[in-house]
């Protein structure tokens, strides 16, 4: 926040704690944000966790051990899934309720358009959140447009977590790994872009093809290479 600020010499950006599987605090930080800005006319569901690799394929022998996996699962589809569905439909509530038009972009994931076995219960979150967008593409006729963007392997914590060289070894092995401000490029023609003012669009965003339109059945339709 502080950088930002800084570059645009005044105050763009306020950090706000926000439990996202807590519907409470996820309609605190809408009200907080129209409040402090004057509007809220756009929301990005990105918060996201993986879960730890191979876990379905082990024998969890021990009661305790066994709960905590299954909690584990439990809490991936609250944060990945749930937290995503009830953050946009309290977001078309909180615009519907201040009276204008605005843009949501969930944040997917290739993985949700593909087999994932080291990570199932994550890819079938990030799949919900695909149906989920494209389900809600007729809100584009109300004035509230719903898009998706699916990255390939992008340098976060999601990665870092699996050791101290997991970025560095994963890009070698699939050619490369995404940038937080590759992301943020997606975001921002998804919210700019009139191409996408129809909805329900689900854009790819990977090294090898950079960004791309994503519909079941069709050919890829690229957009741009990576900047």
């Amino acid at each position: 926040c502080e950088e930002l600020n800084r570059g645009y010499g005044q105050t763009v950006a306020v950090f706000l704690q926000c439990d996202v599987t807590e519907e409470g605090d996820l309609r605190k930080a809408m009200d907080f944000c129209h409040d402090h800005f004057g509007v809220f006319n756009v929301l990005v569901n990105n918060a996201g966790i993986g879960e730890s690799p191979l876990v379905w394929m082990a024998e969890h022998t021990d009661d305790v051990e066994l709960g905590r996996a299954v909690r584990e699962q439990v809490r991936v589809l609250r944060i990945d899934l749930e937290a995503v569905v009830v953050g946009t439909f309290l977001g078309i509530q909180h615009m519907k309720h201040y009276g204008r038009t605005g843009s949501i972009v969930n944040i997917a994931s290739m993985g949700g358009l593909m087999v994932m076995p080291e990570s199932p219960t994550y890819a079938a979150a990030k799949s919900g959140v695909i149906h989920l967008t494209r389900s809600l593409g007729f809100l584009s006729n109300t004035g509230i447009v719903v898009n998706a963007i699916c990255p390939s392997f992008t340098n976060t914590n999601i990665i870092k977590a699996y050791g101290e060289n997991a970025v560095e070894d994963l890009s070698k092995r699939v050619g490369g790994v995404l940038k937080p401000t590759d992301i943020a490029e997606a975001a921002r023609m998804l919210l700019q872009d009139s191409a996408f003012a129809s909805g329900g669009h689900v854009m790819r965003v990977t090294v090898q093809g950079g960004y791309d339109v994503w519909v079941p059945g069709k050919k890829r339709t690229p957009i741009k290479a990576l900047l």
